[in-house]
């Protein structure tokens, strides 16, 4: 198995996982239940913006993968279409090199904000909890809207915690993410260094042009020549017929 199959089969399942993991990161709450609020909804879960963006990128890893398959194990392409693989896998490669650092951070939040809940939870105003002003009518929700009595405060409020499962997804987009990029650098650097792949297109034009000249050169030959500098008496007739592939020098060599 060549190298160039290898890479492509590594692209090709990280580009695969990391839309998977992106498409579970999307609208992903930090907290369970869900914040509630305009602006703090967004503020505590993963936007449409941070979504749209991961999921868009993860897309065109994957897209990228398709289009190279045709080009690799089917027709072979013209060196132009062959130099935009090149430069979209680098460009890709280094967009995920930097989503990875997104959402490292990402990681590293939520595993702060969960140690320093330390088991405790965060408490917001809800519609419901906060209409309950005493402990026995608060704690009856407890199991149906999350809320839960403060005693320190005698108010019913909205509990809520750290999902263990964001920080999970957060580290398999950053793992994935950084596999993703370095593959698809090194499919670059494969692409560019296969013989088979770029110059394949440029060198058949070349051999064409060479087969062509080589044609004409042998089918023109001059007529000898003899001690005294003279032409001999035999003549040659030569004509110049064009087609579509070029001139072609027909020789007759049937005296006049």
């Amino acid at each position: 198995m060549s190298a160039k199959v290898i890479v492509y089969s590594l692209v090709a399942a990280c580009s695969l996982g990391l839309f998977i993991s992106s498409a579970l990161t999307a609208r992903q709450c930090y907290v369970t239940p869900c914040y509630e609020g305009k602006g703090l909804q967004m503020l505590w879960s993963v936007d449409w913006g941070e979504s749209f963006q991961v999921v868009l990128v993860s897309l065109l890893a994957l897209g990228h993968v398709v289009v190279s398959y045709f080009s690799l194990f089917g027709n072979k392409g013209s060196a132009v279409f062959n130099g935009f693989l090149v430069s979209s896998a680098i460009v890709i490669g280094l967009v995920l090199l930097t989503q990875s650092v997104y959402w490292g951070q990402e990681a590293i939040m939520i595993d702060d904000l969960d140690t320093h809940l330390n088991g405790y939870s965060f408490f917001s105003n809800n519609e419901v909890c906060e209409h309950n002003y005493d402990q026995a009518s608060c704690e009856a929700l407890a199991s149906t809207n999350d809320c839960k009595w403060v005693a320190y405060y005698k108010i019913c409020q909205k509990a809520m915690h750290v999902d263990p499962t964001v920080n999970a997804k957060f580290d398999a987009t950053t793992v994935l993410a950084v596999l993703t990029g370095v593959s698809h650098l090194i499919f670059a650097y494969i692409l560019t260094s296969s013989e088979d792949n770029l110059a394949a297109p440029v060198a058949s034009k070349n051999s064409q042009f060479d087969e062509k000249r080589t044609r004409i050169s042998s089918a023109y030959s001059p007529g000898s020549v003899s001690n005294s500098g003279n032409r001999s008496s035999t003549n040659k007739k030569e004509s110049v017929v064009m087609s579509t592939e070029g001139p072609v020098v027909h020789v007759d060599n049937a005296g006049l």
